[in-house]
């Protein structure tokens, strides 16, 4: 039986993608913000999530030249909705964490999901190094000032404004629902 998938909620100038990143969700987040296309701020909080969705929802938030912003967690899938962002932003004790596309049926790493990352890397203007320091490590590689200066990802530190009351309910231990067998 599906679990609930990840939360995402418009306030204002914010959008709100909050727990794991599901099948559907990137339908989900194009149907909530349709109405908006003006500036808004993307608001992270996941440990991650299916691919796929993620790469849809950091795709159509380049295509608005939104930005991006950790709080506090954002890893698995989740990176790639916050590296869609014109701007990126975080707080000092956020965490942004990579790894390569895992394969859900063999537990290993997923070619075919890294070329999809190496291309949506590429096609949001990314370079090489970018791809494979993403896609370069089965295990979370957190994103540091200097890595990402290194990798030339524009990435500015600010100080914390929401308030953790608002993140508090979000299962971040939650697993992604199980795919069909192929």
């Amino acid at each position: 039986m599906p679990c609930a998938a990840a939360e995402i909620t418009v306030k204002g100038n914010k959008v709100y993608v909050l727990g794991t990143v599901e099948t559907g969700d990137d339908q989900k987040f194009e149907n909530a913000v349709k109405p908006y296309d003006g500036p808004m701020q993307v608001i992270l909080h996941s440990a991650g999530g299916r691919l796929r969705p993620a790469l849809n929802i950091g795709s159509l938030i380049r295509e608005r030249r939104w930005t991006t912003h950790v709080e506090y967690t954002c890893k698995s899938a989740c990176p790639m909705i916050w590296l869609g962002g014109i701007k990126h932003t975080k707080t000092q004790a956020a965490q942004i964490g990579f790894h390569s596309a895992g394969d859900v049926h063999t537990g290993g790493m997923s070619p075919a999901g890294n070329a999809l990352i190496l291309s949506f890397l590429t096609d949001l203007g990314y370079s090489e190094a970018v791809g494979r320091y993403v896609t370069g490590s089965k295990t979370i590689t957190y994103l540091t000032r200097d890595e990402a200066k290194r990798l030339g990802i524009q990435m500015e530190i600010v100080a914390p404004t929401i308030p953790w009351r608002t993140f508090a309910n979000v299962n971040l231990r939650k697993a992604p629902d199980p795919l069909p067998s192929p």
